[in-house]
């Protein structure tokens, strides 16, 4: 399956952050407001010009050939980074749960 270059490169960095113990749950609400915004922008733009003038190097390796498995491509993507991002903030909250009992003791 293909994925993003930016997902990809957003999902390393962010599980670089949650290793180090500087990530926050805040800091994952805001990434998914923001990653919302970006896809309801793209979608509702013409996605032949966004993909030509701004995305070209970005999506260079997504070939889809209609406007509907484009969305559809969107959409899944932003399910894919919206759930990534979930599961690191509950990874990051249980982490920090338990290094705090272990502290306790």
């Amino acid at each position: 399956m293909y994925r993003g270059t930016f997902v990809s490169w957003y999902s390393t960095y962010s599980w670089k952050l949650t290793i180090k113990g500087t990530r926050y749950c805040s800091h994952s609400y805001e990434f998914i407001v923001y990653y919302l915004v970006f896809y309801f922008i793209l979608i509702l733009s013409r996605p032949t010009f966004v993909f030509k003038i701004f995305f070209r190097k970005l999506f260079a390796h997504i070939l889809i050939r209609r406007t509907v498995e484009k969305k559809l491509y969107y959409y899944y993507h932003l399910v894919y980074v919206i759930t990534t991002e979930y599961n690191v903030c509950i990874q990051t909250y249980s982490q920090n749960n338990l290094r705090h009992e272990f502290r306790s003791y």
